[in-house]
C-alpha cells in the first residue's frame, strides 16, 4: 500500500515462482514449474494528483527430461484485479498488470511439458479525470520433442479481459501473446501453438475512450530434422466493446494474428504445418462525438 498526502503515489508487487529442475539421471523426469498468481490481494496506491499501481507475476519453467523421462510442465500464471488506486478530484490513475507463464521442458523419448497458460483480468469502477490501463499477458512455450516419433508439446493459451466503467477520460492498452509449440527433430512432429483471446468492455459517462488491443496466437512447432510435420498455429480472437453516455469521441483499435504453421527446413524432408485462424467483433458507440 502506498499513500501520498500531497502528490503522487506508487505501489508495486511482484511474484516469482520457482522453475522445475532438469533431469540428471538416465530416464529421469524434469520437474514441474510452479504456478504464480495474485488473486484477492492488491497493490494499492492513494494519491492526490496521481496514483500508480502495478502487479507482475512470473510462473516457473518446466525442467527437461532425459531418455524416456518426461519434461516438466510450465507453470500457469494468473492476475485478477491485482491493482487498485484512487486520487483526489482532478487526478489521474494508472493500472498495470503483467503476466508471464512458464515454458514446458523438452523430452527425448518421453512426453515434453506443455506451456503454461496465462490469465490476466481487471474489472474496475473508476472515478477520476484520467484513467490509464495496461495489460501484458504472455503464455509459455511448449517443450520440444527429440525422437523418431511423437509430438512436441502445445504452447500455452493466453486470456486477457478488461472491464472498466470510468467517469472521465479512459485509455487502455492490452497485449496478449499465446505460447509457441516446441520444435521437433528426428522424425517427431511439431506441436500446436496456443490460442490467444482478449476482450474489452469499456464505458464512460463524461470522458473520451481510446483503446488498443492486440492478440498473437502461438506458432506451430518447427521441424529441424527428420520427416515430421510442422505444428498447427493457434487461434486468435478479439471481442471489443466501448461506449460513452457523453458527447466525447470513442476510438477502438484491435488486431488479431493467428499463429504461423511450423516450418520444415528444406534439407530435412518434413512438411510445414497449417496456420491458425482468427475471429472477433468490435463495437464503438458515442452520443455526439
Amino acid at each position: 500500500v502506498a499513500i501520498s498526502s500531497n502528490g503522487e503515489a506508487r505501489a508495486a508487487m511482484t511474484v516469482i515462482a520457482g522453475s522445475g529442475g532438469d533431469a540428471v539421471g538416465a530416464n529421469g523426469n524434469g520437474g514441474a514449474g510452479q504456478d504464480a498468481s495474485i488473486i484477492g490481494i492488491t497493490a494499492s496506491a492513494t494519491g492526490v494528483t496521481e496514483a500508480n499501481a502495478l502487479a507482475e507475476v512470473h510462473a516457473g519453467n518446466g525442467g527437461d527430461g532425459l531418455g524416456t523421462g518426461n519434461g516438466g510442465r510450465g507453470g500457469n500464471a494468473t492476475l485478477r484485479d491485482a491493482v487498485d488506486a484512487s486520487v483526489s478530484p482532478g487526478g489521474e490513475v494508472n493500472f498495470t498488470q503483467t503476466v508471464y507463464s512458464g515454458a514446458g521442458g523438452s523430452a527425448q523419448e518421453g512426453t515434453p511439458g506443455a506451456g503454461g497458460n496465462s490469465t490476466n483480468e481487471i474489472a474496475k469502477n473508476i472515478d477520476s479525470t484520467v484513467a490509464d490501463i495496461y495489460l501484458y499477458s504472455n503464455a509459455g512455450s511448449g517443450g520440444s520433442r527429440h525422437d523418431s516419433s511423437g509430438i512436441a508439446a502445445r504452447g500455452g493459451d493466453a486470456t486477457a479481459g478488461v472491464t472498466i466503467s470510468q467517469t472521465g477520460l479512459l485509455y487502455t492498452y492490452s497485449e496478449t501473446r499465446a505460447g509457441a509449440s516446441g520444435d521437433a527433430s528426428g522424425g517427431a512432429d511439431g506441436g500446436q501453438g496456443g490460442d490467444a483471446s482478449a476482450s474489452s468492455n469499456l464505458t464512460t459517462t463524461q470522458g473520451a475512450i481510446d483503446s488498443y488491443d492486440v492478440a498473437w496466437a502461438g506458432d506451430g512447432g518447427w521441424i529441424s530434422s527428420g520427416t515430421g510435420v510442422g505444428g498447427t498455429g493457434g487461434q486468435a480472437n478479439l471481442n471489443l466493446n466501448a461506449s460513452t453516455t457523453g458527447s466525447e469521441d470513442v476510438s477502438m483499435e484491435g488486431y488479431a494474428f493467428g499463429g504461423d504453421g511450423g516450418l520444415a527446413f528444406d534439407e530435412v524432408g518434413g512438411s510445414g504445418g497449417n496456420g491458425g485462424g482468427v475471429g472477433g467483433s468490435i463495437s464503438a458507440t458515442t452520443n455526439d462525438g
